[in-house]
């Protein structure tokens, strides 16, 4: 990654996102990306992950799917075999751009038929989004537990609530 590139802000990823996608990868089963394990005592700050949108496409048996950072999707995915899905963009800054309203809505169209797990943390604090709670309203039987965090419109909470409230203690909604 280009460290310090000041123009995406403190980490920017696209050049690994573009290599990434261009090859394919049909029996990984686990992809984390965008955090950083490795670098101890160095301040955590979200990156710029660039559209991931091939790279997802070319991960067909993707069960388990952690994203940290701003990222970017043109399309709605086939993500039928996924079974944990995590996302944060934990440590927002000025420089880094925020999740667009598109992205959020292609995340939330995705065919989602095997999973189990959904979190999604959106920390910006300007940015207001709508969150399509019919995700959650088709059939998902193997679905266990939620959480999402951010700023939403107005009666999102209530929305997911009403979608979701078979889930009752593992059903997490912070805004």
């Amino acid at each position: 990654f280009v460290h310090n590139n000041k123009s995406f802000g403190y980490k920017d990823y696209t050049l690994i996102t573009e290599l990434l996608s261009k090859t394919s990868f049909p029996k990984l089963k686990s992809f984390e990306y965008g955090i950083d394990y490795l670098l101890a005592n160095e301040e955590t700050v979200s990156p710029n992950l660039g559209d991931l949108t091939l790279v997802l496409e070319n991960m067909p048996q993707l069960e388990n799917l952690e994203i940290t950072g701003f990222f970017e999707l043109h399309k709605t995915l086939n993500l039928k075999k996924l079974k944990q899905f995590y996302f944060s963009d934990y440590t927002f800054d000025e420089i880094n751009p925020v999740v667009s309203q598109t992205t959020i809505e292609y995340l939330t169209q995705c065919d989602f038929e095997n999973l189990e797990e959904f979190e999604i943390a959106l920390t910006s604090e300007e940015t207001a989004y709508i969150f399509n709670e019919k995700m959650f309203e088709i059939k998902l039987p193997h679905l266990h537990k939620v959480a999402v965090e951010g700023l939403f419109v107005t009666h999102t909470k209530n929305k997911l609530s009403q979608a979701l409230h078979h889930l009752g203690e593992r059903l997490n909604l912070k805004y």
